[in-house]
């Protein structure tokens, strides 16, 4: 007691703030008391045999409190005045703070509110830049889809004009093949009427000769002649008949010509529209293509960031944005879901909870000591120095 160095390490309070030295200064006795205290302790056998030491350990345990409880009021003593002076500490600042805070308040309001006319206004202005690049959009689809059924059209007239065309080549061709065969009839008819008359010549010589041995025979050769002339009537009205065909089918396939030709140029005509309304076809749907990606784009501005739209500079170079942050409020805590949360609850706050859930239960826990799940309430003996 006469020299607490003796029982302090060295250097164990060197270089302390002058108010934590004058505390100890002021209570050395105390200090040095529970030094020797902790001391004792350390010296304290490992197991207690008889109650000669038993005594000397409880007399130790009830110093050891003493002290304790001294410390404890020594601490308000001197906590006290420096509770006051922080208190007055606190106030001296927290009125220049609270009018500070009130006098920036309604401009912070002002200019927030501003801020958010001005992100309002922008917001509107993309989402109307994005309207009208969707309407151009949707303008240049439809005109997409309008050559697009021109183009379809353009090659149904082409399909058309071809298979008229093809058809037309048919008739001609069936035109050609009908001139040929009655060409052919034509031909055939005329052989056979020369040949009649080389047979009929060669009957009247044979006549002329026999007639003079067989005049009876005269009538039977008038006959004859008779039924020549109607033979020969009939050949040539099969000629003339055969001619006509011939004629009526070459002017059919001189038609058939003419109309195959102008199917020709209506196909022709058509492949070229066809292939100009391909051609606007892609182009109109370049232009949907661009202008889709133009209100795509209006679309992402209108829906950008917050900060964006209402970012204003100061000449001094403060910068006034808008921030979204995330906050809550607790409306029904009884309805809060404790078993979601039970990873963010500290350690100590669930073992308040139970201490005092314990506290207030104690009757039932007498009963169940394992009435609450997880928790083991148990009944302990400990020694205690009276």
């Amino acid at each position: 007691m006469e020299n607490m160095d003796d029982r302090v390490a060295p250097g164990l309070h060197h270089n302390e703030p002058p108010i934590e030295a004058r505390i100890r200064a002021d209570h050395e006795e105390l200090f040095a008391r529970v030094e020797d205290l902790i001391a004792s302790a350390a010296r304290a056998p490992e197991t207690i045999t008889d109650d000669d030491t038993a005594g000397q350990v409880q007399d130790l345990i009830r110093m050891a409190r003493v002290a304790d409880k001294s410390l404890e009021a020594t601490m308000k003593v001197e906590y006290e005045p420096h509770q006051a002076t922080v208190s007055l500490i606190r106030a001296l600042f927290k009125k220049p703070r609270d009018a500070l805070d009130k006098a920036i308040a309604p401009i912070k309001a002002r200019h927030e509110d501003y801020l958010q006319k001005k992100r309002r206004a922008e917001e509107a202005r993309l989402a109307e830049e994005a309207r009208k690049k969707r309407e151009e959009a949707e303008a240049a689809i439809k005109a997409a889809a309008e050559a697009e059924a021109r183009r379809l059209a353009a090659e149904r007239a082409k399909a058309e004009a071809e298979r008229q065309a093809a058809e037309a080549q048919a008739r001609r061709e069936r035109e050609e093949q009908l001139a040929r065969e009655a060409k052919e009839r034509a031909i055939a008819a005329e052989a056979a009427r020369k040949q009649a008359e080389v047979e009929q010549r060669a009957r009247e010589n044979a006549y002329a000769e026999a007639a003079a041995k067989h005049e009876a025979e005269e009538a039977d050769r008038e006959a004859e002649r008779q039924a020549h002339a109607a033979k020969m009537a009939a050949l040539q009205a099969e000629t003339d008949k055969a001619k006509a065909e011939a004629a009526a089918a070459k002017a059919g396939a001189l038609q058939a010509l003419e109309d195959r030709r102008a199917q020709e140029e209506l196909a022709r005509q058509a492949g070229s529209g066809a292939r100009e309304a391909g051609r606007a076809e892609r182009a109109s749907m370049g232009d949907a293509e661009a202008s889709d990606k133009r209100a795509a784009k209006y679309d992402r501005q209108a829906g950008g960031h917050l900060g964006d739209k209402a970012r204003t500079r100061s000449d001094m170079g403060s910068v006034g944005t808008l921030a979204s942050r995330w906050t809550y409020r607790v409306e029904t805590p009884a309805m809060v879901p404790l078993e979601r949360l039970r990873g963010y609850i500290a350690a100590d706050a669930i073992e308040a909870a139970i201490h005092r859930f314990m506290r207030d239960n104690m009757e039932m826990i007498k009963q169940q000591p394992k009435c609450l799940p997880g928790v083991v309430f148990e009944q302990v003996e400990e020694a205690r120095v009276l």
